[in-house]
């Protein structure tokens, strides 16, 4: 596991200590926890906003995932931790119209948007 150092002000800090103390976790967990919360919501947020806009491709149209975000956008993503939410949720079949052309191995995937019946 990685260690990490910050500097927070000791407002915030007697904040956090007398929250991770009422709910009874070590001062360490619960920072991980709050940790752990923004990056799910903020992953959640960009796998339905990559969803989105897979849905909005023209029937026959291959793309990356790269492809859907603008290169600005796409440079401060982590591409591998969002590649792996989109892949699971095209081979969950939540994207019904979503075609995985490329396995595992080959990095990164591309995607077929298929005209299927509803």
């Amino acid at each position: 596991m990685a260690k990490i150092l910050i500097e927070i002000n000791n407002l915030l800090l007697s904040e956090i200590l007398i929250k991770s103390h009422s709910k009874g976790v070590s001062l360490d967990k619960f920072i991980e926890d709050i940790i752990n919360s923004t990056v799910s919501e903020t992953i959640n947020t960009l796998l339905a906003e990559a969803i989105n806009r897979a849905m909005k491709k023209n029937i026959g149209d291959e793309f990356k995932l790269e492809d859907l975000f603008e290169p600005d956008e796409w440079a401060k993503l982590n591409g591998n931790t969002l590649g792996k939410h989109f892949s699971e949720e095209v081979k969950k079949g939540e994207l019904s119209n979503i075609f995985q052309r490329t396995n595992k191995k080959t990095f990164p995937s591309k995607y077929k948007k298929l005209d299927l019946p509803d």
